[in-house]
């Protein structure tokens, strides 16, 4: 086998068993995985905007946008406008919100300790600085040009 190929084959069953774990969460609210993702982003982040949020989950902007329009009709975030760039809208979760994200949150924490059986403390310690220096490296290829 490739190299590559056990590494993309874990990422696939690394999402499946993401989306196994949040699926109960997204049938009892009737959200999609990816308002739910939002959701969670806007908890753990301190630049609250769509397009920041687009730029982390790697989504494209219209998608978000998208996802910021349903989850404000349905009264889960609010956008407020900056005063200064009337572009910039700033998104704050609003408290219907947080019986969802505790339900997300011990899924997102289900995903975890699922993921992690078998390892030891230092281990996971191990690989989290390995998958965070994996997501540096995505991202830096994401955002290169082709040509490069």
């Amino acid at each position: 086998m490739l190299q590559g190929a056990g590494i993309i084959l874990g990422g696939q069953h690394f999402k499946k068993l993401y989306e196994k774990c949040m699926d109960g969460v997204g049938k009892k609210y009737g959200l999609t995985r990816a308002e739910i993702d939002l959701l969670l982003y806007l908890r753990h982040s301190s630049d609250r905007t769509a397009s920041a949020a687009a730029d982390y989950l790697m989504q494209a902007r219209s998608n978000v946008s998208k996802n910021v329009e349903e989850l404000t009709r349905r009264g889960l975030i609010q956008g407020t406008r900056n005063e200064k760039d009337r572009r910039c809208v700033r998104l704050q979760l609003l408290p219907a919100a947080e019986p969802l994200l505790r339900d997300a949150e011990t899924a997102l924490n289900r995903f975890y300790d699922r993921l992690m059986t078998g390892f030891s403390p230092e281990e996971k310690c191990q690989l989290q600085d390995m998958l965070k220096r994996l997501d540096v490296n995505i991202r830096a290829e994401m955002t290169r040009r082709e040509d490069d």
